[in-house]
């Protein structure tokens, strides 16, 4: 089974100290497996964005990132999912989704 490893990051200006950012998925669970239809179309799955939704992002943020990393494909991991330029507005992305506007999707 892949695990999945998701990092959400935010740019910041580091004036004060970062609390936590609250990460929330229906469709994947922390170090959990994939399900079928966000894996990639040619291992058989759909390639489906998962739907996330967070919050708690600090105030002085200026963008968000996300990336999903497959630690168990071979031969070093897979970068599944980037997501850069995210508008600090933004606070989910639905599952399925496009980038938000005024990010940028990465290619893989």
């Amino acid at each position: 089974m892949n695990r999945l490893a998701i990092a959400f990051f935010c740019t910041l200006c580091l004036t004060a100290p970062v609390a936590a950012i609250d990460l929330k998925s229906s469709d994947i669970s922390d170090g959990g497996p994939f399900r079928i239809d966000q894996l990639y179309k040619q291992c058989n799955g759909g390639n489906i964005s998962p739907a996330l939704v967070w919050s708690g992002i600090p105030a002085n943020t200026k963008t968000l990132a996300v990336t999903i990393f497959d630690e168990d494909a071979n031969p070093s991991g897979w970068w599944h999912w980037i997501v850069l330029n995210i508008p600090t507005n933004v606070t989910s992305i639905a599952r399925g989704g496009e980038a938000p506007k005024g990010s940028v999707n990465g290619e893989n």
